[in-house]
């Protein structure tokens, strides 16, 4: 029993805490497996139980958090207060040229454009829950996010995946590169776009960022 939850400290080293928590599939698994097994057979069975686990995973955890790590490496103008608003800092031409080497996504899709001081989001939500219930392929995008940044961009009620954001990261990068001074927003504007257009979204609801005539979302 001993060398079994010290395996499990091990695993704990590798597995992200979320995965780790009381009702965890692997603590099941440990469970059910110190139950029927002793010794080193128990040792040998946890460690092909973990093996598959992460083999067959739907999308690895690293790959996740380094297309985070990525995005968030851009200024996040949401967060850093120490700005002028201006066409300084806010300039919609870079939006432009980012969607421009992306094939213009923007364009292909219908959208209901949010603003104003109080209530986007939900505003946001509700056109998008019409339109879905209308029988529309419908795109939501929207921020801040509550509890995971892939809330922000959502087809018929449901977030993007870990698999497909991290395939978007990967796709916008280049274009991202070539371009200075982008942030985190206008790159996430630009992602939204291109998952809807590559989804065949047929209407989105988009809320403004921060607002003003030279929000990124202004480009619709």
């Amino acid at each position: 029993m001993n060398l079994l939850w010290l395996l499990l400290m091990l695993v704990d080293q590798i597995i992200p805490p979320p995965l780790l928590s009381s009702n965890s599939l692997i603590v099941r698994c440990f469970d059910h497996i110190s139950a029927k097994y002793h010794g080193l057979q128990a040792i040998g069975v946890l460690y092909l139980s973990y093996a598959a686990f992460t083999m067959f995973s739907p999308m690895s955890k690293t790959a996740y958090q380094d297309a985070l790590d990525y995005l968030y490496s851009h200024i996040d103008y949401s967060i850093e207060r120490s700005y002028r608003y201006s066409a300084e800092v806010f300039e919609l031409q870079r939006v432009i040229d980012l969607l421009g080497t992306l094939g213009d996504p923007h364009a292909q899709i219908k959208a209901f454009h949010i603003a104003g001081t109080k209530g986007k989001g939900s505003v946001s939500a509700l056109i998008a829950s019409v339109l879905q219930e209308a029988g529309f392929k419908t795109g939501l995008y929207t921020s801040p996010h509550l509890s995971r940044l892939n809330e922000r961009i959502m087809i018929n009620g449901e977030p993007i995946t870990d698999k497909d954001f991290v395939e978007l990261v990967e796709v916008v990068k280049p274009s991202v590169e070539s371009i200075p001074g982008l942030t985190v927003f206008e790159i996430l504007t630009a992602m939204a776009f291109t998952y809807f257009a590559e989804q065949g979204v047929e209407y989105a609801a988009v809320e403004v960022g921060l607002g003003g005539r030279l929000d990124a979302t202004n480009v619709l």
